[in-house]
Order: C-alpha cells, then structure tokens, then sequence
C-alpha cells in the first residue's frame, strides 16, 4: 500500500499546526496501516506557504519520525518536503536490519536540521537494502575512525546517496577521510548526487576519492584472488 501526501497552492490559508499533521502520520504509522504501508511520500515543499507554516509552527515533532521508522514493511520513506524538528533523535532506537527501507528521503532544505556524518553508520546497519539515500548533513566535522567502527558487510546495498552540507570543510585531507568512510559504509555506492547550493565542489571532490578507494579495493581482492573463478 501507498500513500502519497501533497500540498499545492491551497484555496484558503493553511490553519494547521505541525502537532495535527503530527496525528495524521501517527495514526498511520501507529494502527491503521502500520504492517501493510510500503510507500509514504510527505511533500510540503510545492507550497511554501504551507510548508513555511509548519516551519513557523515547530515541524513534525522528532516522535512521528521516530514512529515511521518503527513501521515494519515501509520499504519507501520520502520526508525530503516535511519541515522537521528533530532528525537525530530518531535513529536512537534503530537496531541491525530491524528497517526494510530501499529508500530514505529525509529533509534537505536550507532550513533542514540535518544529521551528523557518524549516522549514515546506523542508517548503514540499520537499512541493510537501502539503495538510495538522501540527506544533509550539519557538517564535515567528527569523522568515526574506521578502525573504531563495527564491521559492515560488503553486501550492503546503497548505490546512490545524495548529500550535502552547508559549508566545505578547510582541511584538504577531509576529503580522503570522508571518501574512506563512505567507500567503508557503503563499497557498492555507484553514485553521489550532490544537493543545490550545498557544498558541490566538495562532495564531488569526495566521489572522486571514494572512485580511487573502490578501484584500489578491486585491485587488491584481484591480486589475492578473491572472487575470481577459473
């Protein structure tokens, strides 16, 4: 089952508050189509009037984000058009494979409160078939150590992330480190698609890195032989 929310240029204000649009998708996420919904799309941002209403009003408290990522079939979330007050605490509760999410659109707005980097781990561990996955993150700060981080399947599913951040970090070897970081996370990722006026330059410069990551990977299973069959 599906459902897509949208909003286009209401006839009348919008009167709404975030804690009403809040009772709808907890009555979704909660009982009336909590084992059955596979798709769920919020759009708000094809009204800014509505969209920057809810903005004015709070955003979608971090409890109904929480509540979507608790539904157990959900294999589509789109909240890419949903003002929202708080991302982080959400992944709180996530644990390894307990989500069937192939696709995560969460919030990217200049007004989006964005995730930390160290994150996109849980997503990593949480979302096992995640193929696409898009976010802003607050900043290039704080990268986990690889050596520090559970290990994560090679299996691991992500083929495209699209990202950004507001501002490029100073320091040349962020790029390298970030690239390592993802090229662990995520060895299948085929591309980064990277977000308007959010540091482009840079995430580019990241995919660059993280291209040479996975071919010196490559080289090295080959040249051990793994995978290769006579």
């Amino acid at each position: 089952m599906s459902i897509t929310f949208s909003t286009y240029a209401p006839a009348s204000p919008w009167s709404h508050s975030a804690d009403e649009v809040a009772a709808i998708i907890s009555s979704i996420a909660e009982a009336r189509w909590r084992n059955t919904l596979s798709t769920l799309s919020l759009r708000l941002l094809e009204s800014k009037s509505v969209f920057d209403h809810l903005n004015r009003s709070g955003g979608l408290p971090g409890a109904s984000f929480k509540n979507l990522l608790c539904m157990p079939n959900l294999e589509h979330l789109d909240l890419s058009g949903m003002p929202l007050l708080s991302i982080e605490s959400g992944f709180n509760h996530l644990s390894k494979g307990m989500m069937a999410l192939k696709t995560l659109f969460l919030p990217d707005d200049a007004t989006a409160p964005g995730i930390s980097i160290a994150r996109l781990q849980v997503l990593a561990v949480a979302c096992p078939d995640l193929v696409s996955l898009r976010c802003k993150l607050k900043h290039l700060s704080n990268i986990p150590e690889i050596r520090d981080l559970s290990p994560i399947p090679l299996s691991h599913t992500l083929e495209t992330l699209s990202i950004g951040n507001a501002d490029p970090h100073p320091d040349p070897q962020r790029v390298l480190d970030i690239a390592r970081y993802l090229d662990f996370l995520f060895p299948q990722l085929k591309a980064i698609e990277t977000l308007s006026g959010q540091n482009e330059s840079q995430w580019m410069s990241i995919f660059s890195m993280l291209k040479v990551c996975q071919a010196v990977r490559s080289d090295e299973r080959k040249r051990l032989g793994v995978g290769i069959h006579e």
